[in-house]
């Protein structure tokens, strides 16, 4: 499949660079954390949250946000709720990958998404491989959610990515909880448009992650990557693109 094209990159790397003085990396812990302790947590008062170790946040310009939900707007039909790129993640769960169009196809998304793993210093991450990324674009209206869960370990690499394009209400976002540890060490990240969040480390593996139901509409779009096995022996099936794990090879 064709990888991402490198003009969008540069593109996107040239735009925050120009863009830095308004890019607030707000690393945590250098700066007053996007997130905070909910009722019933362990972390205290807002703002002093005991963040999850390897989850990281920092702003990106608002304009490249802006442009990848135009984008993807544009596509969006009525009822839609998602929309994914490169694998369809439903059919990979029944290791059976669907092929679907990948990045390259909507140059606001991969510029955004550049600009993304830049600033997170994840540009030449070994497992960050292109020609492996699935991406996730979900649409919340009043009352969706989107239930508590852990990334695949089995299916995918350590990061994961997201960028919120449009914030709902002040309430609404993110909300981080540890696993196995009922009503202790809750945090709800307190979104932006433009906010990019990079779970790694305990905060990728021992905490999940949900979005309660929200009160305004909210759209994110999120990506991580397969693990080599699950897509190195997926073939073609036809010429509309569509394709399938190679049966007589598992």
């Amino acid at each position: 499949p064709p990888r991402m094209e490198l003009w969008p990159c540069l593109l996107a790397a040239a735009i925050f660079l120009l863009n830095i003085g308004d890019v607030k990396t707000r690393c945590l812990g250098s700066q007053p954390p996007l997130a905070s302790a909910l009722p019933g947590g362990r972390s205290g008062s807002p703002g002093a949250a005991r963040l999850p170790s390897g989850f990281r946040q920092l702003q990106l310009p608002v304009d490249l946000a802006v442009d990848a939900r135009r984008e993807l707007e544009d596509l969006w039909q009525p009822g839609q709720r998602k929309l994914e790129m490169q694998f369809a993640f439903g059919s990979a769960r029944m290791g059976a990958p669907r092929r679907l169009r990948g990045p390259e196809h909507y140059p606001a998304c991969a510029r955004l998404m550049c600009a993304s793993q830049l600033a997170f210093g994840l540009s030449d991450c070994p497992a960050c491989d292109p020609d492996n990324v699935q991406v996730m674009v979900r649409r919340y209206l009043p009352g969706q959610a989107l239930r508590l869960h852990v990334d695949c370990r089995e299916m995918f690499e350590e990061p994961v990515l997201s960028v919120v394009l449009r914030a709902g209400m002040p309430c609404d976002g993110l909300v981080l909880r540890r696993m196995g540890r009922a009503g202790e060490d809750i945090v709800r990240v307190r979104e932006t448009t433009g906010l990019s969040m990079c779970l790694e480390g305990p905060s990728r593996y021992s905490w999940g992650h949900e979005v309660p139901p929200v009160t305004a509409p909210r759209l994110s779009i999120t990506w991580r990557w397969f693990k080599p096995g699950f897509v190195a022996d997926v073939q073609p099936e036809c010429e509309l693109g569509v394709l399938r794990l190679n049966k007589s090879t598992r």
